[in-house]
């Protein structure tokens, strides 16, 4: 489940050795249930 999470998410665990990121917010859609970005 976590890992559905996170492929809906964009996240890549195995990208995070040392690169920098950027932070993105994530909003769950009332109607949906879908990940969105915080300005979406």
């Amino acid at each position: 489940m976590l890992k559905d999470t996170l492929d809906e998410a964009g996240l890549d665990l195995g990208a995070l050795g040392g690169k920098k990121t950027e932070r993105v917010v994530m909003i769950k859609c009332r109607g949906c249930g879908r990940l969105n970005e915080e300005d979406s």
